[in-house]
């Protein structure tokens, strides 16, 4: 069974940069991979807080990559 690593970016729109990739877990589906992407999206945002993001137009990116199978 595949299973996939969520990885998000905070970028600035303002700035044209983001951060580092960071890795947050691991998932047993593609679903649940995109499903967790989401919610931390909303958490990150929620948790820079209005200013910042209005201030600097964050965006929050993420993916899902398959981790190869052993």
């Amino acid at each position: 069974m595949v299973k996939f690593m969520l990885i998000m970016q905070i970028c600035s729109a303002v700035h044209m940069n983001c951060m580092d990739e960071k890795p947050i877990g691991v998932y047993s589906s593609h679903y649940d991979c995109v499903t967790a992407g989401y919610i931390n999206a909303i958490g990150t945002t929620q948790n820079i807080g209005p200013e910042e993001v209005e201030k600097n137009k964050i965006v929050i990116k993420f993916s899902c990559s398959p981790l190869p199978t052993i």
